[in-house]
């Protein structure tokens, strides 16, 4: 598929379009009544919204055009900067609530949708809100990215539900380890069994961090401005989330082959000794 054209913007409209985009800062700091420090950056990803602007478009009257409010906050957002992440959610995220309602019966709770979608926006590479042209309503760019995101997850997830395995197969990772290699070849059914069950019983928050640490390996940083709190924060979480699975696994065991806790706990350090290992390699500065 070809590419569309980007008009031709020379070094001396390019200078002369950055002062029309600097001068008009003022009117989106105003609109947020913030200063997000991104200004030089901010210009620079405007030009290249002008750049990308109609044929034909004369780039002085694409740089006026330029919804530069709703702009400047969408790129403060994709820069990682928190406060204007939580303002872009109080304004616009009524609209993944509004979304998901209009499907039947999604495989994930409306909050893991809210969780997905700030995946997707914030911290995903490079974010969602870069691709925001500049020109159009925010709110309407928004409703039609997350009615594609959902849509994909009802006939994508609903259809193939891959969750389960491929979190089994991040978690149960055999190595060198033999015990955890006779476990998974010849106990890997009773496991699993009492496996998916125990991810069943977490909350949702609890599988989306687990999900987020061992199945899309995202670091504390990152879990911690999905779920907009502190990386310590979100380290602890991890580690509670991970005790709790670990907890209600072994009491699953225990009843599905009728063991003691004693051979329960044989069977889950052989199952999850290289999670632990990981987990304190990943977050020991934070949980020391």
């Amino acid at each position: 598929m070809q590419r569309p054209e980007t008009l031709a913007v020379d070094t001396r409209d390019r200078e002369a379009l950055s002062a029309i985009l600097l001068s008009r800062l003022h009117e989106a700091r105003a609109e947020w009544s913030s200063a997000y420090p991104i200004d030089a950056a901010f210009v620079d990803h405007a030009l290249e919204k002008v750049a990308a602007a109609r044929p034909g478009t004369d780039p002085r009257v694409a740089a006026e055009s330029l919804r530069i409010g709703e702009l400047y906050l969408a790129f403060a957002c994709a820069s990682g900067d928190a406060s204007a992440m939580a303002r872009f959610e109080e304004k616009y995220f009524s609209e993944v609530d509004a979304a998901y309602r209009r499907f039947d019966a999604l495989p994930i709770s409306c909050d893991d949708a809210r969780q997905r979608m700030r995946e997707m926006l914030f911290l995903a590479s490079p974010p969602g809100l870069r691709g925001y042209a500049g020109y159009g309503d925010l709110r309407s760019w928004l409703r039609a990215a997350v009615l594609h995101a959902l849509l994909n997850v009802a006939t994508r997830e609903t259809r193939e539900q891959p969750t389960e395995d491929q979190f089994f197969d991040a978690v149960v990772d055999a190595g060198s380890n033999a015990e955890a290699a006779y476990l998974k070849s010849t106990c890997r059914t009773e496991f699993e069994g009492a496996f998916r069950a125990a991810i069943e019983k977490l909350t949702d928050r609890q599988r989306s961090l687990l999900r987020y640490a061992f199945t899309d390996g995202l670091n504390v940083d990152q879990i911690g401005a999905v779920f907009r709190v502190h990386r310590a924060t979100a380290a602890r979480w991890v580690a509670q989330a991970r005790t709790a699975l670990v907890d209600e696994t072994r009491t699953e065991l225990m009843t599905r082959l009728r063991i003691s806790m004693l051979d329960a706990d044989s069977i889950m350090r052989a199952a999850l000794s290289q999670v632990s290992s990981s987990l304190l390699a990943r977050f020991g500065e934070v949980l020391e």
